[in-house]
Order: C-alpha cells, then sequence, then structure tokens
C-alpha cells in the first residue's frame, strides 16, 4: 500500500518477495535486492526519483538467513500492522492473473497483454485466478495451473490453512523482528487502517514529516484516497497494437494469428494506474491525455519513443486504440467490481476456524511470535483487533498446541527475543 503511494512522493521501493522470487534463497534475495538499490540510486542521482527505501514483505528462511538480515540497516523502520483475521482473509481471497504467455511459434516467454481483436470485457475471465493451495501459474499454458491442475476462479474458504502455514509470507513479524533487532532503533508503528479513505493523506504527512521526506500535495488528495487494491492484480495491462488487427466489434473481420512476430511488430501501450513508478520515472511516456478514460485513476504509458512515433504516423490505428483503451477500462473497473463479489469476509474466516479446532491451536501457536511485538509494546492494539479477539473467544478453552519442531520442516524460535 506505502509502495504504491511512495511513487506519488517522488520515492521508490527495493521489494523483498522471496516466495515470488526465481532464487527465494537468502544469497538470491541479497544479489536481486543489490542490483535494485544500485538501479534506485542512479535513478536518485539523475534526479528521476528523491529517495528510495527497501521493503520488507516475505521471509527468507535457510542456512544464510542470519547472515542475510544482518546485512539488513533497519535502523529507521516503517513497521505496517493488520488484524491477523483479516490478514488471512485479505491473502486468501486475493484475485491473481496469469503475468507471462507463451504465443505460438516462439519460445519465449512475453508479459501477458491484449490484442485489438480481443473482447476485453469477456477475456478477463478466463484469466483471474485464485491461489487456494499455492499454485501458481503453469507458464507453458495459459490455462493451467501448477502441475496441469485446472484453474480456479473461486477463492477457496479452506485456502485459509495453506496460508496459515506459509510462513514465507503471512505471520512472521516476531521472526523477522529478532533478525533485524541488532540494527533496529527507530520504529514507527501504523496499522494498515490508517492508509485506507480519508485517512491515508493525513498518514502520509505524517510519514513524511517523520522520516524526512516531502509532504504529498494536496492537489493529490484525491488520488492517496483511492483503493489499492481493487486494481493492483488487474493493471498494468499491455496492448499490442497493430494494424493488422481489427477491433474486436468489428464483424466478419479476419484477426490475424497471434505469434512472436505480431507481438514484435506491434505498437506496447500500456493501461495502467496513477500509482505506476513509470510515471514518474519517465513522465515523457505519459499519453493519457489521447484518451477517455474511465476513470482518473487510470493512467496510459507508450512503450518507448520509437512507437510513439509508429502512432503518430498511424492515425486510424490511433483511432481504433482509443476506443479499445475506453472500453478496456471500463472493462477493468466491471472485473474489479466482479472479482470482489467473490471475496470473503472476516467472519467467514473465523467461522472456518470454528470448524477446525486443530487450526485454531496452530493459529494461537503462530501468534506466540508474530504478535510478540506488539503484545510487548503496544498492547491496546491487538485489543483493537475486532476479528483476532473474536478468535481468542473462540479458541479460550483449547489445548496448547506443541510446535516446537516447527512448521512443514523448518524450525521457528518463539522464544529468544
Amino acid at each position: 500500500m506505502l509502495l504504491e503511494r511512495s511513487w506519488l512522493l517522488g520515492g521508490a521501493a527495493a521489494n523483498l518477495t522471496a516466495a515470488n522470487t526465481a532464487d527465494a534463497s537468502s544469497q538470491g534475495n541479497y544479489e536481486r535486492m543489490f542490483k535494485e538499490i544500485i538501479s534506485l540510486n542512479k535513478l536518485k542521482q539523475t534526479g528521476r526519483i528523491k529517495h528510495f527505501y527497501l521493503q520488507l514483505s516475505d521471509l527468507v528462511l535457510d542456512d544464510d538467513t542470519k547472515k542475510f538480515y544482518s546485512l539488513i540497516d533497519a535502523s529507521n523502520a516503517l513497521h505496517i500492522v493488520r488484524d491477523p483475521i483479516s490478514v488471512l482473509k485479505g491473502v486468501a481471497a486475493c484475485p491473481h492473473r496469469a503475468e507471462l504467455m507463451k504465443v505460438e511459434g516462439s519460445e519465449d516467454l512475453l508479459p501477458f497483454g491484449m490484442f485489438l481483436h480481443q473482447d476485453p470485457f469477456a477475456h478477463f475471465s478466463k484469466h483471474i485466478f485464485y491461489m487456494n493451495h499455492g499454485l501458481t501459474m503453469n507458464t507453458d499454458k495459459q490455462s493451467g495451473v501448477g502441475e496441469g491442475k485446472e484453474m480456479d476462479f473461486l477463492p477457496d474458504i479452506n485456502s485459509v490453512e495453506w496460508w496459515l502455514l506459509n510462513y514465507e509470507q503471512t505471520f512472521h513479524d516476531g521472526i523477522m523482528y529478532e533478525l533485524l533487532a541488532p540494527s533496529l532503533k527507530n520504529v514507527k508503528l501504523k496499522q494498515t487502517t490508517d492508509f485506507v479513505g480519508d485517512k491515508c493523506f493525513e498518514t502520509m504527512c505524517e510519514l513524511a514529516d517523520y522520516f524526512g521526506f516531502e509532504r504529498p500535495k494536496q492537489s493529490d488528495r484525491w488520488l492517496f484516497e483511492q483503493r489499492v487494491s481493487d486494481l493492483k492484480h488487474l493493471t498494468p495491462m499491455i496492448l499490442y497494437a497493430n494494424e493488422c488487427c481489427p477491433l474486436y466489434s468489428e464483424q466478419n473481420s479476419k484477426a490475424p494469428e497471434i505469434n512472436k512476430e505480431l507481438v514484435e511488430n506491434s505498437i506496447k501501450i500500456t493501461l495502467t494506474t496513477r500509482f505506476d513508478g513509470m510515471l514518474y520515472i519517465l513522465p515523457e511516456l505519459d499519453i493519457s491525455s489521447l484518451f477517455e478514460l474511465a476513470d482518473p485513476v487510470f493512467a496510459v504509458l507508450i512503450e518507448s519513443e520509437g512507437d510513439a512515433l509508429k502512432l503518430l504516423k498511424s492515425p486510424e490505428l490511433l483511432a481504433k486504440i482509443k476506443i479499445y483503451i475506453k472500453d478496456l477500462s471500463q472493462a477493468l473497473l466491471k472485473q474489479a467490481k466482479i472479482e470482489n463479489t467473490k471475496k470473503f469476509k472476516e467472519n467467514d474466516v473465523l467461522a472456518w476456524f470454528e470448524k477446525y479446532p486443530k487450526m485454531r491451536q496452530v493459529m494461537s501457536f503462530i501468534m506466540k511470535q508474530h504478535l510478540l511485538l506488539l503484545r510487548t509494546h503496544k498492547p491496546e492494539i491487538i485489543e483493537g483487533y475486532k476479528y483476532y479477539q473474536e478468535f481468542l473467544k473462540l479458541s479460550k478453552d483449547d489445548e496448547p498446541l506443541d510446535l516446537s519442531s516447527g512448521l512443514n520442516g523448518k524450525s521457528i524460535s518463539v522464544t529468544n527475543f
């Protein structure tokens, strides 16, 4: 949440998302983050951005974990916390989409995108899926997930179990605090609710004063108040625009075969949101003013100056793109509303825990380490967690569970703080 909005302040982040990287080891993450920081520093030196920070989200846990975290300077840190039951609801009911596509006649994987002859209102229903059992997209087939399994087009409440036990991405605050403790000096604590709606702008002003970066502009207040999550997994969306493609609404027009050549010879246009960092790094690529968009939160970027010149020389193609981008932005908003109707609520998560007492015991055990920092320094925050307090009522008579041997075969310390 803060990551997206940081671009509005001329900032950027090197992001640690261990579970989603090709090499999720400590060494692999260190090398990737080091390269990202070098790139961001170059942008800062050229004046493209004013500041950058390191975002730690997923946990890296292997033989080099302590060494890895000892190399991270966390002397000035922002720690964002959330009701644990809301965390489970959020990750288990989160929509995803295919990020890569394989086109005929090519072994190369390309960023997932749309073509002018494809109906955007029908297309998304086939490509939005849910990671109900930790599955990831099979990049060899757009329609496949994991090891030949079918895509799940609805979230499954039973996936709560998988996310609960996935310590790389959920419930590791206590472990990370222990690993970063040697360098932790100044920690600013905020809740996710501080970044929602009317609160967000004032929160960002507070953080700007606290950490010493520029306050957001009043003229951007409306954007800080937007819901980031609704379009997060639907954008950015690439449009491969080619003169040989008929507009999807044109009847009896033969569409070309989608292959590597078509992709490479197309003008690449990206429909994204105002939170996209490219708008602030390369503002000259912003061509939003050419289009009628369904919501001011949307923005349109051209892939390169070369593509911009091609577009200027093709008025007929530009006319088709204008129609398509307008429809595509409407389709994205429509699909976001559809996906929101699929989401279950915190009360559904509580009902699931009521059904499975063993998992309540697991949750209670994990919370010993995850909430240790809050329990020690800010117990009132835990007391204000509406849904977690309901969970405590459900589990008050449960027997303690001994998981000292670890979860998923990994040893996790919950006492050495």
